[in-house]
């Protein structure tokens, strides 16, 4: 029997769903969603997950920004020099 990932109470009807065997994406044999007992460990299991989903997005932005000014400003001062 699965145990909440949680509290690590017992969840008797938790049935794990997997999308492949593991070898077929980054899963690595994963379930798609893990064994959770109640609303309340979920919250809890979720919770800053968004705050740093939001965050590495942030990041990956300003990085993408980054190399475009680089790209942008590296261009212009190619073409200041000739």
């Amino acid at each position: 029997m699965e145990q909440c990932i949680v509290c690590h109470k017992p969840v008797p009807e938790y049935v794990p769903q997997y999308c492949c065997n593991g070898q077929d994406c980054l899963c690595k044999g994963l379930p798609i969603e893990p064994p959770i007992c109640s609303d309340k460990c979920w919250d809890k299991f979720t919770s800053g997950r968004e705050e740093k989903i939001v965050r590495e997005e942030n990041k990956a932005a300003h990085a993408e920004l980054d190399r475009w000014d680089k790209f942008i400003f590296g261009r212009e001062e190619k073409i200041e020099k000739e």
